[in-house]
């Protein structure tokens, strides 16, 4: 929790009735889901980065964009508290995790393949650290596991 938010809440609950608690506390709750401007202008940015083909680097999208690579690093990673490859990768998890989910594909090099990992092996590693377990696990788990890991993409 934010200290802005803590110092409202704080102030609200110094309410004399419990109506007027009800509203300051709806207040300061209303207050912290505005949309911070810059975040709105900055949002394109890193949808056009994230939707983008996967062998586009960093580097290469910056220079596209006309932005400085460490000016675009730092703007993902304060409003996303990603990396710019890191936030592609975890897009790149979902993905395969929803084919895993939703389609028989028996074919881990298939699923590879078609989410850009190098080979299975690249796949079998990364799919582990983000999910804690092997695909083959993760496809075999009850659907009701995996209708809680259904991502919508960015």
């Amino acid at each position: 929790m934010s200290l802005e938010l803590e110092q409202k809440f704080t102030s609200a609950v110094s309410g004399a009735n419990s109506e007027e608690i009800i509203k300051s506390i709806e207040h300061a709750l209303i207050s912290e889901l505005v949309a911070d401007p810059n975040f709105l202008r900055e949002v394109p940015l890193i949808n056009d980065y994230l939707t983008i083909a996967d062998d586009v680097t960093v580097k290469d999208f910056c220079e596209q964009q006309a932005i400085n690579i460490k000016t675009f690093e730092r703007k993902v990673l304060f409003y996303t508290g990603f990396t710019p490859k890191l936030l592609r990768n975890i897009k790149r998890f979902q993905m395969a995790s929803n084919q895993l989910s939703h389609q028989r594909i028996t074919n881990l090099v298939e699923i590879a393949y078609n989410n850009n990992f190098t080979d299975q092996t690249h796949f079998i590693k990364d799919f582990r650290r983000f999910s804690g377990v092997a695909p083959r696990a993760f496809q075999m788990e009850k659907i009701s596991v995996k209708e809680n890991v259904t991502y919508t993409y960015f």
